[in-house]
C-alpha cells in the first residue's frame, strides 16, 4: 500500500522534529559564562565600564548583555531599578561596556548618587534563541556630574628622562568620551653645579600641560612621564609647581589645587648592547636609562664606529650614525635592514658575522642635542630567518564551542603549529604564539 504524505503535512512534521533537536541542543559554554568585575566604580558621562570574568561569548555564539540591578545606598528601602547594555567583547574574559545617555540620565539624574545591587551576564544563543544567565556579581557604584580631580603633595624624586612617575592624585578622567586629565607643570631646571632659584625671569623657565595615563581603570594615582618638553636633555635639578586639570567636552575646566614639584634629573645613559644579536628584520637592543623617541619631535641614535667581520674572515670597516626604535626610558632597539649605510656594507641576505666597536648614543629633542658616553661592545648578525607570528583570534574558540570541540582546542593549536612547522622544515622559518619582542 503507498501511502502519500501531503506536503504541508511534512512541512509541519520536519519543522516539529527540528524544533524538537533543537530545543534537546546542549549548549556547554552557557555553563561557565562567569562575571568577575565590573570597573570603574565611580562614573560620568561618558563612562566606558570595563568587566572581566570567564568565557564571554561573541556573535557566532550570541549576544551579551550587562544587566545592572541598583538601589540608592542612601535611602533606606529604596526602590530598585534595572538597566541593561550591549557588552563589545575584546577577549574571553574581557569586555567593554558603553553607558548611552539614555542610561547615563537614568543612573545619575542629580549631581551624585551611591548605588548598591547586583550585576550579572545575559546572553541571548544564535542556535536556540535562549537566554541564559551568569551568576549575579554584587557591585558599588557611585554617579558624579562632574569630577574634579585632587593632587596631594609631590615628593622629591631622582627620575631619568622619561621615567613614570606616579602621582598622589585622585579623580582622574579616561578620555575619550569622559574627558582628559592634564597635569600644568610650571618651573626650571638648575644644571648640576649651579645654584640659585627659578623666577618668572629665568631663561629656561617653562609651562607644559601634559596628559596623564590612567593605571587600568583606577581613577587614583595616574602616571605622569617625565620627558624633554619638561626638563629639557641636561641634568641638574627642577624646581617648580604642578596642578591638574580635568577637561570636560563640554569645554569647562576643573583643576586641583597647586603643589610644589621637585626632580633631580640623572644623566642619561647606554650601558650594555644586545651581544647575541639577531638576523635581518630583527632588533638588537640598547639599554640604559632617560632614553628617548615616545613623542615625534624625539629620538635616540646611536653612532656605530668598529668592524664587521663575516665568518668567512672578510672585514668591513663601519662609521655611521642609525636612528633607535624607541620602546620605552630603558630600551631602544636597531632594526637590521638592507636600505641604511650598514646593512648595505653588510650584505644581510648573503653574510653573517659579529661586529665590534664603539657605540656612542645622542639624545635629540627639537633643536636641542646632547651625546652621551661612549661604550665599545659588539652584537652578531645571524643567518636569515622568518619569524611567523600565529594569533588565535576570539573567534576561534567560539567555532570550537560551535563544533563542541572547545575542550580539545588547546590540542588542537598545538597541532595547528606542529603541522605548518613540519610544512616549511629546513626553509629557515620560526612559528610563535606569542608575539616576538626581538623582531
Amino acid at each position: 500500500m503507498k501511502f502519500t504524505v501531503p506536503p504541508l503535512l511534512a512541512m509541519a512534521l520536519l519543522l516539529g522534529c527540528q524544533a524538537n533537536q533543537i530545543n534537546k541542543l546542549e549548549e556547554p559554554w552557557a555553563q561557565s559564562v562567569q562575571l568577575d568585575s565590573v570597573s570603574p566604580s565611580i562614573i560620568t558621562a561618558g563612562t566606558t565600564l570595563m568587566i572581566t570574568g570567564r568565557d564571554f561569548v561573541g556573535r557566532e555564539l550570541g549576544a551579551s548583555r550587562l544587566i545592572l540591578t541598583l538601589s540608592d545606598s542612601a535611602l533606606d528601602n529604596s526602590p530598585s531599578f534595572t538597566v541593561s547594555e550591549l557588552i563589545d567583547r575584546v577577549d574571553r574574559s574581557h569586555a567593554k561596556v558603553n553607558l548611552s545617555s539614555e542610561t547615563w540620565n537614568q543612573l545619575c539624574p542629580f549631581s551624585e548618587n551611591q548605588f548598591d545591587g547586583e550585576a550579572r551576564l545575559e546572553t541571548v544563543s544564535n542556535a536556540t534563541g535562549r537566554l541564559y544567565r551568569s551568576q549575579s556579581l554584587r557591585v558599588f557604584l557611585e554617579c558624579r556630574r562632574e569630577v574634579r580631580p585632587k593632587l596631594n603633595e609631590l615628593p622629591i624624586n631622582a627620575l631619568y628622562l622619561n621615567d613614570a612617575m606616579r602621582l598622589p592624585a585622585m579623580g582622574i578622567l579616561f578620555g575619550e568620551a569622559e574627558g582628559t586629565t592634564t597635569a600644568v607643570i610650571r618651573g626650571c631646571v638648575l644644571a648640576r653645579g649651579v645654584t640659585g632659584e627659578c623666577t618668572d625671569s629665568s631663561a629656561n623657565m617653562v609651562e607644559r600641560e601634559v596628559e596623564l595615563k590612567a593605571e587600568g581603570v583606577s581613577r587614583e594615582q595616574p602616571i605622569l612621564v617625565v620627558g624633554p618638553e619638561i626638563v629639557g636633555l641636561e641634568p641638574g635639578f627642577f624646581e617648580g609647581s604642578m596642578y591638574l586639570r580635568n577637561q570636560l567636552p563640554d569645554g569647562r575646566a576643573l583643576e586641583s589645587e597647586t603643589q610644589d614639584f621637585f626632580i633631580q634629573m640623572q644623566e642619561s645613559f647606554v650601558d650594555s648592547v644586545g651581544v647575541h644579536g639577531s638576523s635581518l628584520g630583527g632588533r638588537i637592543a640598547f639599554s640604559g636609562r632617560g632614553l628617548l623617541g615616545a613623542h615625534d619631535d624625539e629620538l635616540t641614535t646611536m653612532v656605530m664606529e668598529g668592524r664587521f667581520e663575516t665568518l668567512a674572515g672578510e672585514q668591513v670597516e663601519i662609521s655611521s650614525e642609525v636612528v633607535l626604535e624607541y620602546s620605552s626610558s630603558d630600551v631602544a632597539y636597531y632594526i637590521l635592514n638592507e636600505e641604511d649605510d650598514i646593512g648595505r656594507k653588510i650584505k644581510m641576505r648573503k653574510n653573517s658575522g659579529v661586529f665590534v666597536g664603539r657605540f656612542t648614543p645622542i639624545l635629540s629633542h627639537r633643536n636641542e642635542e646632547r651625546e652621551l658616553d661612549p661604550i665599545n661592545s659588539s652584537f652578531e648578525v645571524k643567518p636569515i630567518r622568518q619569524i611567523v607570528f600565529v594569533n588565535f583570534l576570539p573567534g576561534f574558540d567560539d567555532a570550537l564551542e560551535r563544533f563542541g570541540l572547545y575542550s580539545a582546542g588547546e590540542l588542537i593549536r598545538q597541532q595547528i603549529i606542529t603541522r605548518a612547522a613540519e610544512f616549511y622544515a629546513g626553509v629557515g622559518l620560526e612559528l610563535r604564539t606569542e608575539l616576538p619582542d626581538d623582531y
